[in-house]
């Protein structure tokens, strides 16, 4: 949030990190609660923030934030496209615990801009946050949480039906460990990748999930992945639905992978299947691909390694049709 700000704070009331819309937003006519709205010029566009759990003086922890959005917001008692939604965030080094973002549109909705449940962009950590989803058509990424420099854990994102243009992350750390997020969906359509959690640094990534009813999706999906640390005890759980890309239990780029698991009822698959995964010198043991049916048109592996050891993976297949 470092653009230029014109910052609609009037008659703030922040009790528990809840911030309440100003009476001047908060139009008769909007369907929204429990936020503010923030206008943004920057390269000659204005965008409008909506958040909550705010932590305006940059002291506190956000937390207990919740955002409710059924409908398009309202500024100055004209109708806005919604940018980014904020459950609670923290421009230092503070946690964001136990904030919400929940979307449920009464019509046709469209987000052009992220959807943090929280959001630390110092080294906070962020736990506990959620994000739920009816409906809709999100173009950017939308996490449970996230940390610039903090552990990222128990965040959510949950998704019954909408268009996705970008990723989604459970809960995403950029040099902490990630741990116990999931992603569950019971439905709609996805051009990007899917993380239960995901550490683009050194941390590792644990015990995260992403569990899928049906759908369609177009790219990857990994329980866990970490550019280079290990990846344990993940897992991607499905129904139902037709998957174009790969589907990895647990991925790392140069660390261990074990104990990950892909957990198949019945689907159409064109990528590969890897229960655990390492692209580098990391091993690869006791991560499982199980399966009771579907359609496979690509090759499955229990585990995967570029140049490490391998042991005690499994695939285990119970029925299905297999093209390779």
């Amino acid at each position: 949030m470092k653009t230029s700000k014109k910052a609609l704070k009037l008659a703030l009331a922040l009790t528990f990190g809840v911030v309440v819309l100003p009476s001047v937003a908060a139009a008769a006519n909007d369907p929204n609660s429990g936020g503010f709205v923030e206008e943004i010029s920057a390269g000659g566009s204005t965008y409008y923030h909506y958040y909550a759990g705010d932590e305006t003086n940059k002291t506190k922890t956000a937390s207990k934030g919740d955002v409710v959005i059924t409908g398009q917001l309202w500024y100055n008692n004209q109708s806005k496209d919604i940018y980014n939604v904020y459950g609670g965030f923290s421009e230092r080094d503070r946690a964001v615990n136990n904030n919400t973002v929940t979307i449920n549109p009464a019509s046709a909705l469209i987000i052009n801009g992220y959807i943090y449940g929280g959001y630390s962009s110092g080294s906070g950590d962020a736990s506990k946050n959620a994000v739920s989803i009816s409906d809709g058509d999100f173009k950017q990424n939308i996490y449970g949480g996230l940390s610039a420099g903090g552990s990222v854990s128990e965040n959510t994102v949950s998704i019954s039906d909408g268009a996705f243009k970008q990723n989604i992350y459970g809960g995403l750390s950029a040099s902490g460990s990630v741990s116990e997020n999931t992603v569950s969906i019971r439905d709609g359509a996805f051009e990007k990748e899917i993380y239960g959690g995901y550490s683009s640094g050194s941390g590792d990534a644990s015990k995260n999930a992403v569990t899928i009813e049906k759908g369609t999706f177009d790219s990857f999906i990994y329980g866990g992945y970490s550019d280079s640390g290990s990846v344990s005890e993940n897992k991607v759980n499905i129904t139902d639905g037709t998957f174009k890309g790969n589907i990895y239990g647990g991925y790392s780029d140069s660390g261990s992978a074990s104990e990950n698991k892909v957990n198949i009822t019945d689907a159409t698959f064109k990528g590969e299947i890897y229960g655990g995964y390492s692209r580098g010198s990391g091993d690869a043991s006791k991560n499982a691909v199980t399966i009771e049916k579907g359609t496979f048109n690509s090759f499955i592996y229990g585990g995967y390694i570029y140049s490490g050891s391998v042991s005690e993976n499994k695939v285990n297949i119970s029925d299905g049709d297999f093209k390779q």
